[in-house]
């Protein structure tokens, strides 16, 4: 790259003639010379401008523009303008960028000459088949949450600035991505997902306004977004709407924690841990049917016979339980308790009913299997302590939990069953 610079000092009020101060910077390519011409005085110097030439010894992109002796740039003569060989007469007409006439005083005009090209090689870590293009996997966060119906996962993604927050892929070609839903970017963060086979719900946060969180639907056959009839539009902050939209929060501490839905049965269940509440819904209608009083109610999920398992605080200590749902949306006594859960993040049920896995967090980093019809423990993979113990690399270490702060919205563990009971998770 070369860089060439022009001293030029306008007159002071009290100057009838303009003075030059010429600097020329090198920098690898060659010596240019440089001739500046000036007015005789300061109106005709602002007007008419003042020259300056250049020179090049082959083709190159340019740029130019006019600095305070402190640097500061006050005009852009030209940007990325592609110049033959040759010498070349330009000129300063004493104007800033806003078109105002600048003060007296020294100013250099810089020539700045390249023949840099770049190659896009793509990003480290991103495993998209394409380097570009409308299925890369993009975002500022990682996938919050994941569910997987026949060959499709739908998950749902943290914010990220202009795309969508609801995605999916093929499990058979999981390095391409689609949208579902809205076309239309949204500012969003989508912490859960959940299906029925039918519908996929998504549980919502405004980036930086958790105050307004709610549940929307999309149908798994085309993505239409589902109109519930007790589901009011709702207008997002940045630039889209939801046709319908339910389970909505106005308030503080409304976050959603969790998510499940049930698969025969007509219930959608949502757990507001930050204010100690479990809201039953109706998935066809919307309508809420009762709230169940939960303490830091979280991860949840429901098996094939539609029971409830789900984490939750019980003397300040954290538990996982399985409960049946009722006609009338209340809980039952607990059918089941787990032992030897430390800090339950994440739940699912796999494909054959046969075990509840745990993402377990905290001084654990495991995940745990646990038989669906008795609680009993099945197996366990993962070294203890994962990550969080130490940073030495290990195909059988997690990193469930972020050792420096709280779990928090925008950071969180799924796990996600395919039909032939492979199982992917998220650390």
């Amino acid at each position: 790259m070369t860089s060439i610079s022009f001293i030029v000092k306008l007159p002071n009020k009290t100057c009838n003639h303009v003075c030059f101060m010429v600097v020329v910077v090198l920098c690898f390519l060659f010596v240019l010379p440089v001739y500046l011409f000036g007015q005789s005085s300061r109106k005709a110097q602002l007007t008419q401008g003042s020259q300056f030439s250049f020179q090049l010894k082959q083709a190159a992109n340019t740029s130019a523009g006019v600095y305070t002796k402190d640097s500061i740039l006050v005009r852009t003569l030209w940007s990325g303008k592609k110049f033959s060989a040759g010498k070349y007469t330009n000129y300063w007409d004493g104007r800033d960028d806003e078109g105002n006439l600048v003060e007296s005083g020294t100013y250099y005009v810089k020539v700045l000459s390249n023949n840099v090209t770049y190659t896009w090689e793509g990003v480290i870590g991103n495993t998209s088949d394409s380097l570009t293009g409308p299925t890369v996997y993009n975002g500022y966060g990682r996938m919050n949450g994941m569910v997987i119906v026949g060959n499709t996962a739908f998950f749902s993604k943290a914010y990220s600035e202009g795309s969508p927050s609801y995605a999916k892929f093929n499990i058979n070609n999981p390095q391409q991505r689609q949208w579902v839903g809205l076309s239309k970017p949204i500012t969003l963060s989508t912490l859960f997902v959940a299906s029925d086979g039918v519908n996929v719900y998504w549980s919502n946060v405004f980036f930086r306004d958790t105050s307004n969180c709610f549940v929307t639907a999309t149908k798994v056959v085309d993505d239409a977004e589902v109109i519930f009839n007790r589901g009011p539009k709702f207008m997002t902050k940045w630039g889209g709407e939801f046709k319908s939209v339910i389970d909505f929060y106005n308030g503080n501490n409304a976050v959603p924690t969790g998510l499940a839905v049930q698969k025969k049965g007509k219930y959608l269940i949502v757990a507001h841990g930050l204010q100690n509440r479990v809201d039953v819904l109706d998935k066809f209608t919307g309508e809420l049917i009762r709230v169940i009083n939960l303490a830091a109610a979280a991860a949840m999920a429901i098996d094939n016979d539609d029971a409830l398992w789900v984490s939750f605080s019980e003397n300040g200590v954290s538990v996982v339980k399985k409960f049946t749902i009722l006609g009338d949306g209340q809980l039952s006594e607990p059918i089941l308790a787990l032992k030897g859960v430390v800090e339950p993040l994440a739940l699912a049920v796999s494909p054959n009913n046969a075990v509840l896995v745990v993402a377990d967090g905290g001084i654990n980093q495991q995940l745990k299997a646990f038989n669906n019809q008795s609680g009993r423990e099945e197996w366990v993979f993962g070294k203890h302590g994962g990550y969080f113990a130490d940073p030495k690399v290990s195909v059988e270490k997690f990193y469930f939990t972020d050792k420096r702060q709280p779990q928090a919205v925008g950071l969180q563990t799924f796990i996600a069953f395919e039909p032939n009971g492979s199982l992917g998770i998220s650390t």
